[in-house]
């Protein structure tokens, strides 16, 4: 199989692209989360603003509206988290691993009920079976979040570890 070059994508698709100008919007950041909830609304989630540091909001906006503008939702006991994973499941953001504000990697999935805009109880798994994690990946796959790379302390991981939602099981 051949890599893929530029000549193998149209750049016209770059004109395709529109902006949305919307009111209140969050603090610049990067090493966010995002995800889309229903259709119509994008979350953003943590991050990090270089001169700020970590951030500990949730901002949604409704991709629908004529007048978008951002939604700060407030959340009792969010932590400042970037370089985290995610997954939308059955109405619940599961926010993977990530950096504290103490700059330490954490192992810890914490849950962000939608409907309710709160914290249900956190997963809080064994460090033999799923390290502190910082800078990876998830994705969902039949109710089980399949997160790999990413830094565990001075070691880059090379495992795939599944987080079955339902049950909070880890296997590695």
């Amino acid at each position: 199989m051949e890599p893929l070059s530029r000549t193998d994508f149209p750049l016209d698709v770059v004109g395709q692209w529109t902006r949305i100008h919307a009111r209140n919007p969050p603090k610049r950041r990067s090493c966010h989360t995002s995800f889309l909830y229903r259709k119509k609304y994008l979350y953003i989630v943590g991050g990090v603003d270089i001169t700020e540091r970590k951030q500990s909001d949730i901002y949604r906006i409704k991709l629908t509206s004529n007048y978008p503008e951002w939604e700060k939702i407030e959340v009792e006991n969010m932590i400042k988290i970037a370089y985290h994973a995610g997954v939308y499941y059955k109405g619940i953001y599961y926010i993977i691993g990530g950096q504290n504000e103490e700059l330490r990697s954490i192992n810890t999935v914490l849950k962000f009920k939608v409907k309710s805009n709160s914290l249900l109880d956190p997963i809080e798994p064994d460090e033999k079976t799923f390290p502190k994690l910082e800078s990876h990946t998830a994705n969902l796959y039949n109710g089980c979040a399949y997160v790999y790379g990413g830094n565990c302390g001075r070691d880059f991981n090379k495992h795939v570890y599944c987080i079955n939602l339902e049950s909070g099981e880890i296997k590695n």
